[in-house]
């Protein structure tokens, strides 16, 4: 792969910026390629593509042609636009207005939520139409729904904040209408990933459906759902978050009521906590019979094909969602979420982590090793395929975001030895043997990953080690020489790939080490993860699925390469 020297690429983006006319914007490159960027998404990615063009955003752009593939979420001759899969840009535009005092960037986010909330949000229930099962046909302003009208997010953790300063009382009515729409049982808060949009009885009145709560057992017998950790964990966010907005205290007692049942469900020896395909009941109760050598069928279960999502993004969430809990007041509740995280954390590292080879063992939920054991079901992506062989997988830079916010909010010294044979597994040189030794990165390496970033600001955050936050513009840097497109001022995987997803992290990433250097990292809005979910359309034909769909090859060739001249 061909790069392009950095000074080079600094001269170049800080001339293509003279246009932009702003002081903040054009003294700082970084700062720059994130402004560039908002432009180009701004004036190229909006939906200019059907009979009424509008201020929502499309999903992804060429970046040659800057215009979007002509297909979305499996519906060839489409332009799809999730807003589920653009909480990144919508945090990264109001940043910038937040950083650089230009309201711009922010104003045209707002239109964006604002038409949302007018024409794309089902009435009765307040739930948009977006995620895994939903998105819009920009060419003709249609809802496109393959597989039927069905509600679900996984790991999105909307901008709330967002969507409240634009209209309180339809982000207020959307966090209800999602729990009603997805809690089966109040009285355990058993949960279902899928969603049915409908007309909802007494929806202003919800926390108060199920007034008696008796501390219910985790649901190894519950039926009619699939509450995966990836959908509640959502639920868990929205709740916690409304509670910061409103003051709404018994929207995050339920919220930390379904976090408390997941903790419930951790493994009596292990303390694994439930995640993953097989995180709920009917895949527990079946744990026996899949796996023989599992020791107790009952709060065991299979950790899952992608150990990432399961470890990384959805732990990673509700971290967040502590975190939003202890500013909105409830510090014992973020303490209690905090602490049970952290043990989870640390005992997945104890019993799959292997340092030596930076990979981490398949296992089931009491520290059965699965390595070569040969799956006797077709149980699909997340549970695996029949006759697939389960072998370890790299700990990549995916899992250092959730480590790093982990021991920021818990201190605790385990997640920073995992955390430390992670950053030497990864090439990134030694964060050190313990919180206060000194560092020794390696600022020779080409690490290009936005997740490092992420992951050494969290640890800037909890030590003031300057050395962490240079090691985090080193990898701003190389990602400039190795994903930036400085003409578009687009970012891509590689320089042979074409699509960009409009919520990719490299932007934000870019804008929260500017504001880490400035001191004005409380100004900005947080990287919250989502924007990542496996099965999107547009997270294919960018090339970032196949970070977890290796088993699916079937898919590779809806990838927008350049070297495979596709349009």
């Amino acid at each position: 792969m061909q790069t392009i020297g950095c000074k080079r690429v600094v001269t170049t983006i800080g001339l293509l910026f003279l246009f932009i006319g702003n002081a903040a914007i054009a003294e700082d490159s970084l700062v720059a390629a994130a402004g560039k960027f908002a432009e180009t998404a701004m004036k190229h990615g909006r939906d200019t593509y059907g009979k009424d063009h509008t201020p929502v955003f499309v999903d992804v752009l060429n970046v040659d042609t800057l215009r979007p593939p002509n297909h979305g979420n499996g519906q060839e001759g489409t332009v799809s636009s999730n807003f589920a899969c653009q909480q990144n840009l919508m945090r990264l535009l109001v940043g910038l207005s937040k950083f650089t005092g230009d309201a711009k960037y922010r104003d045209e986010a707002k239109k964006a939520v604002r038409h949302m909330f007018d024409h794309y949000s089902h009435k009765e229930s307040g739930l948009f139409y977006w995620g895994m099962h939903c998105s819009i046909d920009v060419n003709a302003g249609t809802v496109k729904n393959p597989g039927g009208p069905v509600h679900e997010i996984k790991g999105v953790y909307p901008y709330y904040d967002l969507m409240y300063e634009v209209d309180p009382e339809r982000t207020e009515r959307f966090v209800k209408g999602f729990w009603a729409a997805h809690v089966k049982n109040w009285s355990d808060v058993f949960n279902d990933r899928h969603g049915v949009y409908r007309a909802i009885k007494d929806l202003d009145n919800v926390w108060d459906w199920q007034k008696e709560w008796n501390d219910p057992p985790y649901w190894y017998n519950g039926k009619g759902g699939a509450p995966l950790l990836n959908a509640s964990s959502d639920l868990i966010y929205a709740a916690i978050v409304l509670r910061g907005k409103k003051q709404d205290e018994k929207a995050s007692l339920w919220g930390q009521r379904l976090f408390g049942q997941y903790a419930k469900g951790r493994n009596k020896v292990t303390r694994i906590m439930p995640s993953g395909g097989f995180a709920y009941p009917r895949h527990t109760a079946l744990a026996k019979k899949w796996f023989p050598a599992a020791k107790d069928p009952q709060g065991n279960f299979y950790m899952g094909q992608w150990p990432y999502s399961c470890i990384g993004r959805d732990n990673f969430g509700l971290l967040r969602a502590a975190e939003h809990l202890a500013k909105a007041g409830d510090h014992e509740g973020s303490k209690e979420m905090v602490n049970k995280l952290s043990e989870h954390l640390v005992a997945y590292a104890k019993y799959a982590y292997v340092p030596e080879k930076n990979e981490l063992t398949p296992i089931l939920a009491d520290g059965t090793d699965l390595s070569g054991y040969k799956m006797r079901h077709d149980g699909g992506p997340m549970t695996g395929y029949k006759d697939t062989i389960l072998t370890a997988k790299p700990a990549t830079t995916m899992f250092l975001p959730t480590y790093a916010l982990a021991y920021r909010l818990s201190q605790n010294q385990a997640l920073w030895k995992t955390l430390r044979d992670m950053c030497r597994g990864n090439g990134l040189g030694d964060i050190g043997e313990k919180t206060g030794a000194k560092p020794h990165l390696d600022t020779s390496c080409n690490s290009s990953e936005p997740y490092v970033v992420f992951a050494f600001i969290e640890l800037y955050k909890a030590t003031g080690e300057n050395e962490y936050l240079k090691f985090a513009e080193h990898i701003c840097r190389n990602i400039i020489q190795q994903r930036y497109h400085p003409k578009s001022g687009l970012f891509t995987l590689d320089k042979d790939h074409l699509a960009c997803h409009l919520d990719c992290y490299e932007p934000m990433a870019f804008l929260t080490v500017a504001a880490a250097k400035e001191n004005k990292l409380d100004l900005i809005p947080s990287w919250e993860h989502g924007g990542v979910y496996e099965w999107q359309e547009n997270r294919i034909i960018s090339g970032y699925a196949k970070r977890w769909i290796k088993e699916c090859p079937q898919l590779a060739d809806r990838v927008l390469r350049r070297s495979h001249k596709q349009e």
